[in-house]
């Protein structure tokens, strides 16, 4: 479940630093602004599909959503 949070809270950056509302999104994905919102909150399920969508309206790849940040070590010596 943690990994689910951690996937949704990356489509909620994406989505806001593309300057969309979570009424722009649901819109153009064909959902209600209130169920968008709870699928974003992850009190509802939310599809491949529309995570299809999403990364599509973003311009983005939907593996964005599942790309963890790697830790680097440095330079080795």
């Amino acid at each position: 479940m943690k990994e689910l949070q951690k996937i949704l809270g990356r489509i909620v950056s994406y989505r806001k630093n593309k300057g969309y509302t979570q009424a722009e999104v649901s819109a153009r994905i064909g959902l209600e602004r209130s169920t968008y919102a709870r699928k974003e909150l992850g009190m509802i399920p939310i599809t491949l599909e529309e995570m299809l969508l999403i990364a599509d309206l973003l311009e983005l790849p939907v593996t964005s959503f599942f790309v963890r940040k790697i830790k680097t070590k440095g330079p080795k010596a």
